[in-house]
């Protein structure tokens, strides 16, 4: 449980043709525009240096059910609305939350502002930490030792989203800000 489609953060083999058979690199479900660079030049940097439209496009590729990708924002991503899925008052399973959450932090680790910002800060300590390490391979499974955690849930998106703004503009735009 806890994974949408079999995409989970992990990434699956692409064999070039039938003949040879060699593998690819693994593809990570959702990280399209960081992973390949032909797609990028379907969008503007404003778009593709926007943690939202990353957000969204990530829940789009992992194939989100429609009451989940509403949360694929950082606006609508919120403390309210993740309490409703735990209360199961929501369309969306709180079983996805997982995978809304890797979105949201587009797969990177974010812990060194989590820990600067006091995510760990609860009764749960270095539990609500381990939330902010979204890369493919940290997958969590959540579970009520959790509920904590959501006291600092906003300040663990205020660093996914200025990591993910910042790491996008890095990548996608190496040199001084472009003029818009």
């Amino acid at each position: 449980a806890g994974c949408c489609c079999g995409k989970c953060g992990g990434g699956g083999y692409k064999a070039h043709s039938a003949k040879t058979h060699s593998l690819d690199k693994p593809k990570i479900h959702g990280l399209q525009l960081w992973e390949e660079i032909e797609p990028r030049s379907n969008y503007t940097y404003t778009q593709i240096t926007n943690p939202n439209f990353l957000f969204a496009r990530c829940c789009a590729e992992r194939e989100l059910p429609r009451a989940c990708a509403a949360k694929c924002s950082h606006h609508t991503y919120t403390q309210a609305s993740l309490h409703a899925m735990y209360l199961h008052l929501d369309g969306c399973p709180v079983s996805l939350a997982p995978e809304i959450q890797f979105c949201a932090a587009q797969g990177q680790d974010h812990r060194s502002c989590c820990t600067r910002r006091g995510v760990g800060n609860t009764v749960a300590g270095d539990k609500c930490i381990r939330l902010c390490d979204q890369r493919p391979d940290q997958y969590i499974q959540l579970d009520l030792s959790f509920a904590p955690c959501q006291e600092k849930f906003e300040d663990m998106k205020q660093c996914f989203y200025e990591g993910v703004r910042m790491s996008a503009k890095q990548l996608f735009y190496p040199g001084p800000s472009p003029k818009r």
